[in-house]
C-alpha cells in the first residue's frame, strides 16, 4: 500500500527535521537536520499557481518569443506557460538536482515578471473583506509559506502596511515579499 508506505515515511522524526541546527552539537549526525534544498522549477511554478489562484496560466502576451533552455533553440509555435517558466527557471548546463541554479535572471523575473506582480485573488479577498492587518498578514503568510508569521514579523509587516496608501497595496507588498523570500525558494 503506497498511500500507508508514505505515510510511514512521512511521520518519521527523520523526514520532519528542521533546517535549523541543534541547540547543542550533540546530534550533529547524518540526520540531524534536513539539508536545505531548492525548489525545483515544476514545484515552484505550482507552488506560485496556488498563491495566484491558477491564474498564472494565462497564455503568453502576443509578440512573445517562447524561452528555451540556455544553449538550445527555442520551439516555435504554441507554448504551455509553465512550460515556459520551467525551461526559464532549470539551471544552465543542467547541473545536479539538487544543486541551487537561480541565478540573476530567475531572480529578476520572479521579482519583477508581470505574472508576479498582478494583484492575487487573495489580496482582493483581504481588501473586500477589509480584515485587520494581523489577521491578513496571518491569511498572506499561510498562503505563501504554509507557515503563521512570528510576533517580529506580525510587528514588522504591520507597520509596512501602515505606511501604504492603501490597504490592498500594503498586501500586495507583503506577499510580494513572501513570494521572493528564500523562505518560498528553498525546501527548509
Amino acid at each position: 500500500d503506497v498511500k500507508h508506505l508514505y505515510r510511514c515515511l512521512c511521520n518519521t522524526r527523520a523526514y520532519q527535521r528542521t533546517s535549523r541546527g541543534p541547540a547543542s552539537e550533540q546530534g550533529a549526525g547524518l540526520f540531524a537536520r534536513m539539508a536545505v534544498k531548492p525548489v525545483g522549477p515544476e514545484a515552484l511554478y505550482d507552488s506560485l499557481a496556488v498563491v495566484y489562484g491558477g491564474s498564472l496560466d494565462k497564455p503568453s502576451p502576443p509578440g512573445s518569443k517562447p524561452v528555451a533552455k540556455p544553449g538550445e533553440k527555442p520551439a516555435y509555435g504554441p507554448t504551455n506557460p509553465r512550460d515556459e517558466f520551467v525551461n526559464f527557471f532549470r539551471g544552465q548546463g543542467g547541473g545536479e538536482p539538487g544543486e541551487f541554479a537561480h541565478g540573476i535572471p530567475q531572480f529578476l523575473r520572479r521579482m519583477n515578471g508581470e505574472r508576479f506582480n498582478t494583484p492575487a485573488p487573495v489580496i482582493e479577498r483581504l481588501a473586500k473583506t477589509e480584515a485587520s492587518s494581523e489577521k491578513a498578514i496571518e491569511t498572506l503568510y499561510l498562503t505563501a509559506l504554509a507557515r503563521r508569521p512570528t510576533a517580529r514579523e506580525k510587528e514588522l509587516m504591520t507597520q509596512y502596511i501602515a505606511g501604504r496608501p492603501t490597504p490592498a497595496d500594503g498586501y500586495s507588498g507583503v506577499l510580494w515579499v513572501l513570494l521572493n523570500s528564500g523562505e518560498f525558494a528553498l525546501n527548509r
